[in-house]
């Protein structure tokens, strides 16, 4: 009499080791897309904040621009963060001053003092007959004074040049910034601001490396305003 055995079927361990590292894998490039994704996204929302402040800042310059002569435009002290149009000046603080071909850190406390609240830039009431000067801090916030940038954008370097009587050049550099995390320069660099662009060794402004860095965007903006109301 014989006995009948059946054979079971089952997995083996290197088929199971097989299915693992297939399904590892699988989540690997699920997540990476994911976070990929993400990092477009949040780069996006960056780009679009900029877009908005540079778009922001010179429509109103040049809006108020139109309305004047060439010599009620001052500009001499425009590295410093001043620019005065007829009886309205804008006031910032870049970060950088001087050429584009060579900018150099803005010394002092920054913006963040003296400013009202977290803005980067504000517009207020100016005579202008008077010099057109960095405003002695604290600014509040009154009818005269209204901020045009929010503490997620910032002026990184600024130049307004009045080519002529007609013609005035507006060239602005926006990037993003982080206020909460401002401290000295080193370098020519800003400590830990990743989300901050900055002006490199060789003169190019650029982002930090890193997932940090995709907070952070940068873009330059350029307009010719021309004056109808300019001496011929």
């Amino acid at each position: 009499m014989f006995r009948k055995y059946s054979r079971q079927s089952g997995f083996t361990i290197i088929e199971l080791m097989l299915s693992m590292a297939f399904v590892a894998f699988i989540l690997l490039f699920v997540t990476l897309t994911l976070v990929q994704i993400l990092r477009t996204y949040n780069k996006g929302v960056t780009m679009k904040e900029v877009s908005q402040a540079g778009r922001t800042i010179t429509d109103d310059i040049s809006r108020a621009m139109k309305a004047q002569v060439a010599g009620t435009i001052k500009t001499a002290n425009v590295s410093q963060g001043v620019l005065c149009v007829g009886n309205t000046m804008y006031y910032w603080k870049p970060l950088y001053n001087g050429p584009i071909s060579a900018p150099t850190p803005t010394t002092g406390a920054g913006v963040d003092t003296g400013i009202i609240g977290n803005s980067m830039m504000i517009r207020r009431a100016h005579n202008q007959n008077a010099a057109c000067t960095p405003p002695a801090p604290p600014i509040t916030q009154g009818t005269d004074t209204y901020p045009l940038l929010s503490g997620q954008s910032r002026v990184i370097w600024a130049d307004v040049i009045a080519s002529n009587s007609h013609l005035v050049k507006l060239r602005f550099i926006i990037g993003t910034y982080a206020a909460t995390e401002n401290s000295a320069i080193d370098n020519r660099q800003y400590n830990n601001i990743y989300t901050t662009p900055y002006f490199d060794a060789t003169n190019k402004i650029t982002c930090r490396p890193g997932n940090s860095g995709d907070f952070c965007s940068f873009a330059e903006f350029t307009t010719v305003v021309y004056l109808p109301n300019g001496a011929e």
